[in-house]
């Protein structure tokens, strides 16, 4: 029997894909509304029972926020490129193309065939397959010579332990300061501030109970003084919405390289 055309697809990926296809009929009092989500959901046929309004609804308030963060750092910061890491099945290139100068989508080989065939392209709008732990792209970023920010909604929210520090290493000893990383992370990937210059610490279960924790100095996260008033307040609802969904609503970490 032939698989469906998302087998294998990170199942946050595509519970957000579906999400956003149905944000603007079931969950109007949000504001929010994706007609590339909505085509796509229709052209290929994804099954609307394989996810659940109350796992949905969460990862909508996740991708808003994300868009709304994002739309921002471009704001304030002219001739960014963005580097949509394991977006998978998001249209978020989609909804944001006309801000950024330029954007790479770094997924899984077999993921990122299957966008070339779904998404086409456009000016400005780059791809590259690359097996998760694999960070040769961040050469091909680092070449760019202009400012960059690194968003992951799926990509290492999904990621398992190797691959997720795999790429903090890599941008962490690669690429330039000023580079900032937006990210979703849960309970499978503890992240928080570490010491006055709060840098970036990375907190994981290891055997028989005890705690690894690995820190990234060069990767700072950025003040609340750095952010606009309506995206912070956007940012620290999420976090508090965290803390009651747990792994339903993923927080948000942004931090930038000093």
């Amino acid at each position: 029997m032939t698989k469906p055309w998302w087998a294998g697809a990170m199942r946050h990926s595509l519970a957000s894909l579906l999400g956003c296809a149905r944000s603007r009929e079931r969950y109007p009092d949000l504001g929010f509304e994706d007609r590339a989500a909505e085509a796509l959901v229709g052209r290929v046929g994804l099954r609307r029972e394989l996810f659940g309004d109350d796992e949905l609804r969460p990862l909508v308030l996740v991708a808003m926020t994300l868009d709304v963060v994002i739309e921002h750092r471009l704001s304030v910061r002219r001739g960014v490129g963005v580097v949509h890491l394991g977006g998978g099945l998001s249209t978020r290139p989609q909804r944001l193309k006309t801000l950024a100068s330029r954007w790479l989508d770094v997924d899984e080989p077999g993921q990122a065939e299957m966008k070339r065939e779904l998404f086409g392209g456009w000016v400005g709008y780059e791809q590259v397959g690359c097996d998760p732990g694999d960070t040769s792209w961040v050469d091909r970023v680092a070449s760019w010579k202009q400012p960059l920010l690194l968003v992951s909604e799926s990509g290492l929210l999904e990621s398992c332990p190797g691959d997720f520090h795999a790429v903090l290493d890599a941008v962490s000893h690669r690429l330039p300061a000023g580079t900032e990383l937006l990210f979703a992370h849960d309970r499978r990937h503890l992240v928080e501030p570490f010491g006055a210059e709060r840098s970036l610490l990375v907190r994981r279960a290891g055997e028989q109970g005890a705690s690894l924790q690995i820190r990234y100095p060069r990767l700072r996260f950025v003040p609340q003084e750095r952010h606009d008033p309506d995206v912070w307040a956007a940012m620290q609802g999420v976090e508090s919405l965290h803390l009651v969904y747990g792994k339903r609503l993923p927080a948000i970490a942004h931090v930038a390289l000093v």
